[in-house]
């Protein structure tokens, strides 16, 4: 989900409001999360406001972890 977007006309008729909704209310209903990715740029060194606003404004959350790159 983190690079969706919606048309003028989409927007003004909350086209993926009404896209999330089927996702997370019929289609996955049974799954316990829906995963909108990232919502961060320059590697997790800041936040993206807007976008986060945007994911809250669904329901979602933020969350913090760790990562780790193991080069082999």
């Amino acid at each position: 989900m983190q690079y969706i977007c919606s048309s003028e006309a989409g927007k003004s008729i909350g086209a993926l409001d009404l896209l999330f909704d089927k996702l997370i209310n019929e289609e996955f209903k049974d799954v316990p999360f829906f995963d909108f990715e990232i919502s961060t740029g320059k590697y997790g060194h800041y936040l993206n406001e807007n976008l986060i606003s945007q994911k809250e404004g669904f329901g979602g959350r933020g969350l913090v972890y760790e990562t780790y790159r193991y080069y082999l």
